[in-house]
């Protein structure tokens, strides 16, 4: 998380360096919305801050909207940031929150898919995976149009 004010790193509580990911795509839709070259750029930064890691950033369901952005801008604009181990990331448990995509069951119920904390009394919800899976769709749909430009991973 950044303060913006002072455009400096908030150095109390929880870090969650995932939040690139959301800047980014706020970003590419201020660039989408306004063709003002500096949201694009704005954009790739928090998007390669995030390809920079090398660990995984997932606290909750940022950093998919960070990939979603990553793999529009390589289709729009040819600029390809890697972007595949941020895909992995995005189904994940992370180190974080031990957050990610669930595999399992509770209850006796099968919970495979579900986007939640992995280790604390079957803890998710269900809108996070419509989100996420919402993500995915739109990716496979750019990769489908735009075969071509589908080498990064995504």
């Amino acid at each position: 998380m950044v303060v913006f004010a002072t455009m400096t790193p908030l150095t109390t509580g929880v870090k969650e360096p995932e939040a690139a990911g959301a800047i980014a795509w706020l970003l590419f839709n201020a660039y989408l919305k306004t063709g003002e070259e500096r949201y694009r750029m704005g954009a790739e930064w928090a998007m390669e801050f995030l390809n920079g890691r090398t660990t995984n950033p997932s606290y909750e369901l940022q950093l998919p909207y960070g990939v979603y952005a990553a793999r529009q801008n390589e289709r729009d604009h040819r600029h390809a940031i890697r972007c595949r181990k941020d895909v992995n990331w995005c189904f994940t448990i992370g180190p974080l929150r031990q957050w990610g995509a669930i595999v399992g069951t509770w209850g006796g119920y099968d919970v495979s898919g579900l986007i939640g904390e992995s280790i604390s009394n079957e803890y998710a919800f269900v809108m996070n995976g419509y989100q996420q899976g919402a993500h995915w769709c739109r990716c496979a749909v750019t990769t489908i149009v735009s075969p071509a430009r589908s080498a990064n991973g995504c």
